[in-house]
This record gives structure tokens, sequence and C-alpha cells, in this order.
């Protein structure tokens, strides 16, 4: 996972013994379409992560453990620093705007990527309070 990809692509893999490939394919980023595209994420939401989730950091990289669904989904270096702010406090523009700071793009792609990558996430059960 040390390729990079915008905080909106994820790689997925179930578990050892799950079924499916060991091995997820990277999505695109923010103008990527699908069944697990739903309602757009507002610049107000405060998202926070979900109680079926457990997730720890693995050289410099996000992991998250969906305790449900058993799989895996592995963050790039952006989506990792972000995942823990997730608190229910800060707003999607706040972080939005923590992200383009800390990575050098601007606030509009950073706002756009960031809300796919949440409406992602939340359909997936690791984050909640996206829908305000």
């Amino acid at each position: 996972m040390s390729e990079e990809r915008s905080p909106g692509s994820p790689v997925e893999r179930p578990l050892p013994g799950e079924g499916g490939a060991a091995a997820g394919v990277p999505r695109s980023g923010p103008a990527r379409t699908g069944a697990r595209a739903t309602t757009p994420v507002s610049l107000g939401a405060a998202p926070r992560i979900s109680g079926r989730c457990t997730w720890q950091v693995v050289e410099g990289e996000a992991v998250l453990l969906d305790l449900e669904g058993k799989r895996l989904l592995g963050l790039n270096r952006a989506a990792s620093f972000l995942f823990p702010l997730f608190d229910g406090e800060r707003t999607v523009a706040g972080l939005a705007a923590l992200l383009a700071q800390r990575f050098g793009i601007g606030v509009a792609r950073a706002e756009a990527d960031l809300r796919a990558f949440l409406a992602d996430l939340s359909a997936r059960g690791f984050v909640e309070g996206v829908d305000r």
C-alpha cells in the first residue's frame, strides 16, 4: 500500500478464509460512481468512527477492520491522516481545510475528495454522522 491514492480510493480485502481474492482493486477518485455512492456528504457534517470498526496504523497507513462484515480496508497516507480525526466534532469543511494544508492541495479538491471518501466509508459502515 505504498502507492499514492486519493482519499477516496481505499483498497478493500477480505480476511483470510472469508472467501474472495486477497488483494483488492484500488478505486478511482471522487468522480467514481457506483453502488456504494450514497447521499452527498454535507460540509457541515461531523463524521465519527463507527462502533463496528476497529483500526490501527501499520507502517504509516491505517488499516480498518469491519467487526461485523469481517473485511479489511487499507487507507493511503492522506486518508490515514484524516481517519483518526473523525471524532464527531470536526466538520467536513474543517477536515478538508486540514487536508488541503497538510498535502498542499486546493480546498475545493480536498472537499470533493473527502466528501467522496466519507460517502464510501459510510456506505461500508466504517463512519457515521455524515448525513447531516
